[in-house]
């Protein structure tokens, strides 16, 4: 979107994107730790709000959106994962006894990748729906923001179960 949109190259574009992922680079051992004191399901509901409100105000973007309100729910997506990510973690190890240790690795790793499979089916439903099969060009522009659009707000609705599960699961302690 960035790249083709707003006319940045692609290094540009991806240094944009990299700002999430940094972000919760930074805070997960801060959040980690945070764990290990705090009720993991106040977390976890605390990061997956950040996550959907990150998502829900970049769905509202438009041609002409700045640079730094991407950026800005960018940060606020990564300090979500970073807050939700290390405690859910953290609860799902915590719960298992040494014997099942590897089981519950294999499922967080396993639920994981469905979840990354499942916006995936996401993005290509809202994309084949908004935009159909046409090449990626300047007149298609509009629609592929669309795309973009109904992409985030699909996953920003999607966060809000996310929020409910993780404060109704009780405490762990």
């Amino acid at each position: 979107y960035l790249q083709n949109i707003r006319g940045f190259s692609p290094q540009t574009a991806g240094l944009i994107i990299l700002c999430q992922p940094l972000v919760m680079a930074i805070l997960s051992p801060y959040t980690g730790k945070l764990s290990d004191r705090y009720e993991s399901r106040y977390l976890t509901a605390t990061g997956m709000c950040l996550v959907c409100l990150g998502l829900g105000l970049l769905s509202l973007m438009q041609q002409d959106t700045s640079i730094n309100y991407i950026l800005i729910n960018l940060v606020l997506i990564g300090a979500g994962f970073a807050l939700f990510s290390p405690p859910n973690v953290n609860a799902i190890m915590g719960s298992v006894t040494k014997m099942y240790l590897g089981i519950a690795a294999g499922t967080v790793s396993t639920t994981r990748v469905l979840g990354q499979m499942f916006s995936m089916a996401i993005i290509t439903l809202a994309f084949a729906m908004m935009m159909g099969p046409v090449p990626l060009s300047p007149e298609h522009y509009p629609a592929l923001l669309q795309s973009i659009r109904l992409s985030l707000f699909t996953a920003a609705c999607l966060s809000l179960a996310g929020i409910y599960l993780s404060f109704a699961r009780g405490n762990i302690r």
